[in-house]
């Protein structure tokens, strides 16, 4: 496989969305949910290949 210089791909920026949902019971038991939505693409498309760019940070 040919080494790829993920700096040249990756962009140094990336932007997005975050909400969460958090409960704390009367004993003191806490539960807590997150979302964090990417906005922005964190790879730019590779020129010798089908991949457009498309990738975006989602993590639930």
């Amino acid at each position: 496989m040919d080494n790829i210089d993920l700096e040249s791909i990756t962009n140094s920026v990336d932007f997005g969305f975050n909400m969460g949902l958090g409960y704390e019971f009367s004993q003191g038991l806490f539960f807590d949910a997150r979302y964090n939505f990417g906005l922005t693409n964190t790879l730019q498309p590779i020129k010798s290949s089908d991949f457009d760019g498309g990738g975006k940070n989602r993590v639930f």
